[in-house]
């Protein structure tokens, strides 16, 4: 993932946080990714069988850190398939 803040200094450090995963038929799954909260890099936590599961949907929150002023605040929609990334929803709001 990568989210930019054009602001200077603290104010423009971006955070990420997975906020669910979710299997193709809505279930929720836990343990299966991760994101570092600062470089917003996703990772595996354990193998991906796509006779198991073929599809998740993964939504991360990438935040900004501002002293005054809103919170610009982005989450993403990730559906992974075998070992692509299908599609991507990005939907942005300020606080």
């Amino acid at each position: 993932m990568n989210a930019q803040d054009k602001d200077l200094g603290v104010n423009g450090k971006v955070r990420y946080l997975l906020l669910s995963t979710k299997t193709h038929s809505g279930d929720f799954v836990k343990d299966q990714f991760d994101v570092d909260s600062i470089s917003g890099v996703i990772t595996l936590l354990r193998p991906l069988d796509r006779e198991i599961v073929s599809q998740f949907n993964l939504s991360i929150q990438a935040r900004d850190s501002p002293n005054k002023g809103p919170i610009l605040l982005t989450v993403t929609h990730a559906v992974v398939q075998g070992e692509k990334v299908l599609a991507l929803a990005l939907i942005a709001f300020t606080l």
